[in-house]
Protein backbone atom coordinates (compact mmCIF):
# COMPACT_ATOMS: atom_id res chain seq x y z
CA UNK A 1 0.00 0.00 0.00
CA UNK A 2 2.59 2.41 1.08
CA UNK A 3 4.40 1.02 -2.11
CA UNK A 4 1.37 2.37 -4.02
CA UNK A 5 1.23 5.52 -2.25
CA UNK A 6 4.09 6.48 -3.54
CA UNK A 7 3.39 5.93 -6.67
CA UNK A 8 0.54 7.67 -7.03
CA UNK A 9 2.26 10.82 -5.49
CA UNK A 10 4.94 10.58 -7.98
CA UNK A 11 2.33 9.92 -10.55
CA UNK A 12 0.48 13.42 -9.75
CA UNK A 13 3.69 15.25 -9.45
CA UNK A 14 4.60 14.73 -13.08
CA UNK A 15 1.39 15.28 -13.95
CA UNK A 16 0.82 18.84 -12.43
CA UNK A 17 4.28 19.80 -13.62
CA UNK A 18 3.36 18.60 -17.20
CA UNK A 19 0.11 20.42 -16.95
CA UNK A 20 1.67 23.58 -15.66
CA UNK A 21 4.20 23.63 -18.54
CA UNK A 22 1.61 23.25 -21.33
CA UNK A 23 -0.11 26.03 -19.63
CA UNK A 24 2.76 28.04 -19.98
CA UNK A 25 2.93 27.17 -23.41
CA UNK A 26 -0.51 28.12 -24.16
CA UNK A 27 -0.12 31.86 -22.27
CA UNK A 28 2.06 32.80 -25.43
CA UNK A 29 0.19 31.87 -28.10
CA UNK A 30 -0.87 35.52 -28.92
CA UNK A 31 0.66 36.61 -31.88
CA UNK A 32 0.72 39.72 -34.24
CA UNK A 33 -1.11 38.50 -36.63
CA UNK A 34 -4.06 37.68 -34.39
CA UNK A 35 -4.00 41.04 -32.57
CA UNK A 36 -4.04 42.70 -36.75
CA UNK A 37 -6.77 40.58 -37.66
CA UNK A 38 -8.85 41.09 -34.06
CA UNK A 39 -9.25 44.83 -35.60
CA UNK A 40 -7.52 46.29 -31.92
CA UNK A 41 -7.11 50.07 -32.17
CA UNK A 42 -4.98 51.78 -28.83
CA UNK A 43 -6.68 55.46 -28.33
CA UNK A 44 -4.45 57.57 -26.55
CA UNK A 45 -5.24 58.10 -23.33
CA UNK A 46 -3.40 61.62 -22.43
CA UNK A 47 -5.57 64.24 -24.75
CA UNK A 48 -3.34 67.26 -23.65
CA UNK A 49 -0.94 68.77 -26.70
CA UNK A 50 1.46 70.34 -24.25
CA UNK A 51 3.36 69.76 -21.58
CA UNK A 52 4.89 71.85 -18.85
CA UNK A 53 8.51 69.88 -17.04
CA UNK A 54 7.60 70.29 -13.97
CA UNK A 55 4.78 67.78 -14.51
CA UNK A 56 6.83 65.10 -15.94
CA UNK A 57 6.90 62.59 -13.60
CA UNK A 58 3.42 62.73 -12.47
CA UNK A 59 2.34 62.51 -16.32
CA UNK A 60 4.96 59.56 -17.56
CA UNK A 61 4.02 57.40 -14.01
CA UNK A 62 0.48 57.73 -15.14
CA UNK A 63 0.77 56.90 -18.76
CA UNK A 64 3.31 55.23 -19.72
CA UNK A 65 2.80 51.99 -20.75
CA UNK A 66 6.25 50.47 -18.89
CA UNK A 67 5.34 51.95 -16.05
CA UNK A 68 2.38 50.16 -16.30
CA UNK A 69 4.49 46.84 -16.62
CA UNK A 70 6.82 47.53 -14.27
CA UNK A 71 4.08 48.15 -11.29
CA UNK A 72 2.55 44.97 -12.12
CA UNK A 73 6.06 43.41 -11.70
CA UNK A 74 6.47 45.18 -8.80
CA UNK A 75 3.02 43.88 -7.27
CA UNK A 76 3.98 40.81 -8.14
CA UNK A 77 7.33 40.69 -6.27
CA UNK A 78 5.48 42.15 -2.82
CA UNK A 79 2.97 38.45 -3.67
CA UNK A 80 6.00 36.22 -3.28
CA UNK A 81 5.92 34.22 -0.10
CA UNK A 82 8.27 31.86 0.72
CA UNK A 83 5.87 29.51 1.98
CA UNK A 84 5.62 28.28 -1.94
CA UNK A 85 8.41 27.53 -1.98
CA UNK A 86 8.14 25.35 0.74
CA UNK A 87 5.55 23.94 -0.90
CA UNK A 88 7.81 22.98 -3.82
CA UNK A 89 10.36 21.28 -1.73
CA UNK A 90 7.95 19.23 -0.15
CA UNK A 91 6.73 17.93 -3.26
CA UNK A 92 9.97 17.63 -4.43
CA UNK A 93 10.46 15.41 -0.75
CA UNK A 94 7.54 13.03 -2.11
CA UNK A 95 8.82 12.25 -5.19
CA UNK A 96 12.63 11.86 -3.57
CA UNK A 97 10.85 9.43 -1.40
CA UNK A 98 8.44 7.56 -4.13
CA UNK A 99 11.59 7.95 -6.43
CA UNK A 100 13.67 5.77 -3.58
CA UNK A 101 11.06 3.21 -3.40
CA UNK A 102 10.80 2.64 -7.03
CA UNK A 103 15.13 2.48 -7.11
CA UNK A 104 14.79 0.02 -4.13
CA UNK A 105 12.97 -2.66 -5.83
CA UNK A 106 14.67 -2.35 -9.11
CA UNK A 107 17.70 -2.84 -7.50
CA UNK A 108 16.55 -5.80 -4.80
CA UNK A 109 14.86 -7.44 -8.08
CA UNK A 110 17.79 -9.24 -9.46
CA UNK A 111 15.25 -11.07 -12.61
CA UNK A 112 14.51 -7.33 -13.55
CA UNK A 113 16.92 -4.93 -15.73
CA UNK A 114 17.00 -1.43 -17.31
CA UNK A 115 18.14 -0.09 -20.20
CA UNK A 116 17.80 3.84 -20.19
CA UNK A 117 19.63 4.23 -23.54
CA UNK A 118 16.52 1.85 -24.90
CA UNK A 119 14.36 2.40 -22.73
CA UNK A 120 13.20 -1.47 -22.44
CA UNK A 121 12.31 -3.06 -18.96
CA UNK A 122 11.63 -6.86 -18.03
CA UNK A 123 10.79 -8.45 -14.85
CA UNK A 124 9.23 -11.19 -12.81
CA UNK A 125 5.76 -9.55 -12.09
CA UNK A 126 3.50 -7.12 -13.56
CA UNK A 127 3.33 -4.74 -10.70
CA UNK A 128 7.58 -4.83 -10.19
CA UNK A 129 7.18 -3.88 -13.71
CA UNK A 130 4.73 -1.38 -13.09
CA UNK A 131 7.06 0.44 -10.62
CA UNK A 132 10.25 -0.31 -13.01
CA UNK A 133 8.52 1.16 -16.06
CA UNK A 134 7.29 4.52 -13.96
CA UNK A 135 10.98 4.91 -12.57
CA UNK A 136 12.08 4.77 -16.08
CA UNK A 137 9.60 7.08 -17.27
CA UNK A 138 9.94 9.93 -15.13
CA UNK A 139 13.93 9.25 -15.18
CA UNK A 140 13.87 9.71 -19.21
CA UNK A 141 11.16 12.24 -19.05
CA UNK A 142 12.29 14.71 -16.29
CA UNK A 143 16.22 13.40 -15.94
CA UNK A 144 15.22 13.24 -12.57
CA UNK A 145 17.04 10.71 -10.22
CA UNK A 146 17.48 10.97 -6.77
CA UNK A 147 20.69 13.09 -6.58
CA UNK A 148 19.43 15.67 -8.94
CA UNK A 149 16.15 15.55 -6.93
CA UNK A 150 18.72 16.36 -3.69
CA UNK A 151 20.18 19.34 -5.52
CA UNK A 152 16.93 20.78 -6.67
CA UNK A 153 15.58 20.42 -2.85
CA UNK A 154 18.85 21.89 -1.27
CA UNK A 155 18.29 24.91 -4.42
CA UNK A 156 15.19 25.73 -3.44
CA UNK A 157 15.33 25.64 0.52
CA UNK A 158 18.53 28.14 -0.03
CA UNK A 159 15.83 29.94 -2.19
CA UNK A 160 13.83 30.29 0.57
CA UNK A 161 16.23 31.37 2.86
CA UNK A 162 17.10 33.97 0.85
CA UNK A 163 13.41 35.44 -0.83
CA UNK A 164 13.29 38.23 1.49
CA UNK A 165 16.64 39.40 0.38
CA UNK A 166 15.40 38.28 -3.32
CA UNK A 167 12.23 40.72 -3.20
CA UNK A 168 13.77 43.49 -1.51
CA UNK A 169 16.61 43.85 -4.47
CA UNK A 170 13.89 42.82 -7.19
CA UNK A 171 11.65 45.90 -5.92
CA UNK A 172 14.55 48.33 -5.81
CA UNK A 173 15.61 47.14 -8.97
CA UNK A 174 11.96 47.96 -10.54
CA UNK A 175 11.61 50.91 -8.70
CA UNK A 176 15.06 52.58 -10.51
CA UNK A 177 13.58 51.08 -13.56
CA UNK A 178 10.62 53.49 -13.53
CA UNK A 179 12.60 55.97 -12.14
CA UNK A 180 14.73 56.00 -15.41
CA UNK A 181 12.13 55.74 -17.75
CA UNK A 182 10.79 59.30 -16.18
CA UNK A 183 14.36 60.38 -16.57
CA UNK A 184 14.50 59.77 -19.76
CA UNK A 185 11.48 61.44 -20.52
CA UNK A 186 13.24 64.19 -18.94
CA UNK A 187 15.82 64.08 -21.05
CA UNK A 188 14.13 63.72 -24.42
CA UNK A 189 12.45 67.23 -23.24
CA UNK A 190 15.32 68.99 -22.40
CA UNK A 191 16.88 67.68 -25.96
CA UNK A 192 14.21 68.97 -27.93
CA UNK A 193 14.01 72.36 -25.89
CA UNK A 194 18.20 72.37 -27.14
CA UNK A 195 17.37 71.55 -30.53
CA UNK A 196 14.92 74.38 -31.43
CA UNK A 197 17.50 76.35 -29.24
CA UNK A 198 19.61 75.40 -32.19
CA UNK A 199 17.02 76.24 -35.02
CA UNK A 200 17.67 79.73 -33.83
CA UNK A 201 21.31 79.36 -34.28
CA UNK A 202 21.13 78.21 -37.89
CA UNK A 203 18.55 80.92 -38.88
CA UNK A 204 20.94 83.62 -38.10
CA UNK A 205 23.65 81.39 -39.85
CA UNK A 206 20.81 81.34 -43.08
CA UNK A 207 20.18 85.54 -42.90
CA UNK A 208 23.80 86.05 -42.34
CA UNK A 209 24.59 83.83 -45.49
CA UNK A 210 21.95 84.99 -47.68
CA UNK A 211 23.34 88.79 -47.03
CA UNK A 212 26.72 86.78 -48.21
CA UNK A 213 25.45 85.82 -51.42
CA UNK A 214 23.78 88.49 -52.23
CA UNK A 215 27.12 90.65 -51.78
CA UNK A 216 29.13 88.52 -53.96
CA UNK A 217 26.36 88.43 -56.80
CA UNK A 218 26.74 91.99 -56.69
CA UNK A 219 30.81 91.66 -56.87
CA UNK A 220 29.83 88.99 -59.74
CA UNK A 221 27.80 91.12 -61.85
CA UNK A 222 30.57 93.88 -61.77
CA UNK A 223 33.17 91.35 -62.63
CA UNK A 224 35.21 90.97 -59.34
CA UNK A 225 34.95 87.50 -58.62
CA UNK A 226 34.26 84.22 -60.66
CA UNK A 227 30.94 82.30 -61.00
CA UNK A 228 32.32 79.50 -58.86
CA UNK A 229 33.25 81.86 -56.29
CA UNK A 230 29.23 82.84 -56.41
CA UNK A 231 28.51 79.32 -56.49
CA UNK A 232 30.51 77.84 -53.63
CA UNK A 233 28.67 80.61 -51.79
CA UNK A 234 24.96 79.38 -52.81
CA UNK A 235 26.18 75.90 -52.51
CA UNK A 236 27.11 77.23 -48.66
CA UNK A 237 23.52 78.86 -48.24
CA UNK A 238 21.79 75.57 -49.18
CA UNK A 239 24.17 72.73 -46.98
CA UNK A 240 22.64 75.68 -44.06
CA UNK A 241 19.00 75.28 -44.84
CA UNK A 242 19.52 71.29 -45.57
CA UNK A 243 20.92 71.33 -41.82
CA UNK A 244 18.00 73.01 -40.88
CA UNK A 245 15.20 70.96 -42.58
CA UNK A 246 16.92 68.01 -41.05
CA UNK A 247 17.18 69.78 -37.50
CA UNK A 248 13.41 70.33 -37.80
CA UNK A 249 12.65 66.42 -38.49
CA UNK A 250 14.94 65.39 -35.72
CA UNK A 251 12.80 67.79 -33.24
CA UNK A 252 9.29 66.31 -35.03
CA UNK A 253 10.56 62.64 -34.67
CA UNK A 254 11.98 63.37 -31.19
CA UNK A 255 8.34 65.17 -29.77
CA UNK A 256 6.55 61.96 -31.42
CA UNK A 257 8.56 59.93 -29.16
CA UNK A 258 8.52 61.88 -26.20
CA UNK A 259 4.26 61.88 -27.36
CA UNK A 260 4.84 57.89 -26.84
CA UNK A 261 6.04 58.39 -23.23
CA UNK A 262 3.24 60.05 -21.93
CA UNK A 263 0.51 58.62 -23.95
CA UNK A 264 -0.04 61.00 -25.79
CA UNK A 265 -1.38 61.10 -30.19
CA UNK A 266 2.28 60.57 -31.83
CA UNK A 267 1.37 63.89 -33.99
CA UNK A 268 4.93 65.67 -33.25
CA UNK A 269 3.57 68.98 -32.84
CA UNK A 270 3.72 69.30 -28.93
CA UNK A 271 4.24 72.07 -27.37
CA UNK A 272 6.76 72.46 -24.83
CA UNK A 273 6.54 75.16 -21.87
CA UNK A 274 9.86 76.81 -20.96
CA UNK A 275 11.81 75.50 -18.52
CA UNK A 276 12.48 77.02 -14.74
CA UNK A 277 15.67 77.55 -14.01
CA UNK A 278 16.86 76.47 -10.39
CA UNK A 279 16.70 79.44 -7.88
CA UNK A 280 19.70 81.00 -6.35
CA UNK A 281 18.12 79.00 -3.08
CA UNK A 282 18.12 75.49 -4.49
CA UNK A 283 21.84 76.42 -5.85
CA UNK A 284 22.78 77.48 -2.55
CA UNK A 285 22.01 74.15 -1.01
CA UNK A 286 23.95 71.84 -3.36
CA UNK A 287 25.81 70.02 -0.65
CA UNK A 288 27.64 66.57 -1.04
CA UNK A 289 28.52 65.96 2.49
CA UNK A 290 24.99 66.99 4.32
CA UNK A 291 22.84 65.04 1.45
CA UNK A 292 25.35 62.08 0.76
CA UNK A 293 23.75 59.46 3.34
CA UNK A 294 20.38 60.66 2.09
CA UNK A 295 20.67 59.92 -1.50
CA UNK A 296 22.77 56.73 -0.85
CA UNK A 297 20.12 54.80 0.95
CA UNK A 298 18.03 55.52 -2.66
CA UNK A 299 20.71 53.73 -4.65
CA UNK A 300 20.12 50.85 -6.37
CA UNK A 301 23.30 49.33 -6.42
CA UNK A 302 24.11 49.94 -3.12
CA UNK A 303 20.92 48.75 -1.48
CA UNK A 304 21.07 45.65 -3.23
CA UNK A 305 24.72 45.05 -2.00
CA UNK A 306 24.07 46.03 1.15
CA UNK A 307 20.97 43.36 1.57
CA UNK A 308 23.14 40.91 -0.06
CA UNK A 309 25.75 41.47 2.59
CA UNK A 310 23.81 41.31 5.89
CA UNK A 311 21.92 38.32 4.02
CA UNK A 312 25.35 36.39 3.43
CA UNK A 313 27.12 37.71 6.81
CA UNK A 314 30.86 36.36 6.34
CA UNK A 315 31.29 36.79 2.72
CA UNK A 316 34.41 38.19 1.51
CA UNK A 317 32.60 38.89 -1.88
CA UNK A 318 29.37 40.02 -0.95
CA UNK A 319 31.54 42.80 1.21
CA UNK A 320 33.56 43.68 -1.43
CA UNK A 321 30.56 44.10 -3.56
CA UNK A 322 28.55 46.11 -0.95
CA UNK A 323 32.14 48.20 -0.53
CA UNK A 324 32.45 49.42 -4.17
CA UNK A 325 29.15 50.12 -4.54
CA UNK A 326 29.92 52.40 -1.67
CA UNK A 327 32.76 53.74 -3.16
CA UNK A 328 30.88 54.18 -6.92
CA UNK A 329 28.18 56.06 -5.70
CA UNK A 330 30.73 58.54 -2.97
CA UNK A 331 32.37 59.25 -6.37
CA UNK A 332 29.69 59.87 -9.05
CA UNK A 333 27.35 61.79 -6.32
CA UNK A 334 30.83 64.08 -5.70
CA UNK A 335 31.40 64.98 -9.11
CA UNK A 336 27.22 65.48 -9.66
CA UNK A 337 28.22 67.94 -6.28
CA UNK A 338 31.18 69.73 -7.77
CA UNK A 339 29.61 70.08 -11.39
CA UNK A 340 26.53 72.24 -10.54
CA UNK A 341 28.37 75.34 -8.82
CA UNK A 342 30.76 74.74 -11.89
CA UNK A 343 27.96 75.54 -14.82
CA UNK A 344 26.49 77.93 -12.10
CA UNK A 345 29.85 79.97 -12.94
CA UNK A 346 29.92 79.24 -16.73
CA UNK A 347 26.09 81.23 -16.72
CA UNK A 348 28.08 83.80 -15.01
CA UNK A 349 30.69 83.97 -17.65
CA UNK A 350 27.45 83.97 -20.24
CA UNK A 351 26.24 86.89 -18.65
CA UNK A 352 28.84 89.02 -18.71
CA UNK A 353 29.42 88.22 -22.95
CA UNK A 354 25.83 89.50 -23.68
CA UNK A 355 26.38 92.77 -21.43
CA UNK A 356 29.31 92.85 -23.68
CA UNK A 357 27.68 92.50 -26.98
CA UNK A 358 25.07 94.51 -26.31
CA UNK A 359 27.45 97.67 -25.35
CA UNK A 360 29.31 96.96 -28.51
CA UNK A 361 25.68 96.80 -30.26
CA UNK A 362 24.55 100.66 -28.96
CA UNK A 363 28.05 101.87 -29.85
CA UNK A 364 28.20 100.14 -33.37
CA UNK A 365 24.51 101.39 -33.77
CA UNK A 366 25.15 104.87 -32.96
CA UNK A 367 28.42 104.45 -35.56
CA UNK A 368 25.90 103.53 -37.83
CA UNK A 369 23.58 106.43 -37.34
CA UNK A 370 26.55 108.99 -38.08
CA UNK A 371 27.55 106.82 -41.55
CA UNK A 372 31.08 106.10 -39.59
CA UNK A 373 29.54 101.74 -39.59
CA UNK A 374 28.57 99.82 -43.14
CA UNK A 375 25.25 97.98 -42.57
CA UNK A 376 27.00 95.07 -42.21
CA UNK A 377 29.34 95.96 -39.17
CA UNK A 378 25.94 96.90 -38.05
CA UNK A 379 24.24 93.51 -39.14
CA UNK A 380 27.30 91.76 -37.21
CA UNK A 381 27.18 93.80 -34.34
CA UNK A 382 23.31 92.58 -34.00
CA UNK A 383 24.53 88.66 -34.75
CA UNK A 384 26.80 89.01 -31.86
CA UNK A 385 24.14 89.70 -29.65
CA UNK A 386 22.07 86.85 -31.57
CA UNK A 387 25.03 84.59 -30.61
CA UNK A 388 25.89 85.55 -27.17
CA UNK A 389 22.45 85.08 -25.96
CA UNK A 390 22.50 81.67 -27.47
CA UNK A 391 25.45 80.89 -25.98
CA UNK A 392 23.99 82.47 -22.16
CA UNK A 393 20.65 79.90 -22.86
CA UNK A 394 23.22 76.70 -23.81
CA UNK A 395 24.54 77.60 -20.45
CA UNK A 396 21.41 77.73 -18.29
CA UNK A 397 20.13 74.60 -20.33
CA UNK A 398 23.48 72.72 -18.93
CA UNK A 399 23.21 73.93 -15.17
CA UNK A 400 19.56 72.86 -15.43
CA UNK A 401 20.47 69.65 -16.55
CA UNK A 402 23.15 69.08 -14.31
CA UNK A 403 20.62 70.45 -11.01
CA UNK A 404 18.25 68.03 -12.24
CA UNK A 405 21.19 65.19 -12.60
CA UNK A 406 21.41 66.33 -8.53
CA UNK A 407 18.39 66.17 -8.12
CA UNK A 408 17.48 62.65 -9.42
CA UNK A 409 20.71 61.71 -7.19
CA UNK A 410 19.61 62.77 -4.44
CA UNK A 411 15.82 61.91 -4.22
CA UNK A 412 16.12 58.94 -5.83
CA UNK A 413 19.72 57.48 -5.93
CA UNK A 414 20.23 57.71 -9.50
CA UNK A 415 24.01 58.95 -10.74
Amino acid sequence: MKRLLSLCLCGALVVTMTASAIASDQTQTITASSIQYAGLTVEPENRATALHFEDMRTVVLEYNYTIDYLKAVSSDAGEMDADDLYEIVAGLETMKSGLSELQSLFLSSPTVSLSTDEGSVSGVSDINNALVVLYAGIYSMLGYDIASLELDIASYESSALTLDTTIETTKNTLNTSMNQVVKGAESLYIAIVTMENAMGDIDRGIAAMERAVALFQTQYDRGLISLFELETMEYQLRQLESAKETLDFQVRTTKMTLEGMVGMERTGELYLYPLTMPTEEELAAVDYESNLTKAMNQNEAYMNAEAEYFTNVGSTTYKRNWVVAIDNFKANYYLTCITVPEMSRLVSVAEDTVAYQNRALEITAKSYELGMSSEEEYNTALDNVAAAESDLFKAELNLFTEYRDYIWATTYGIV
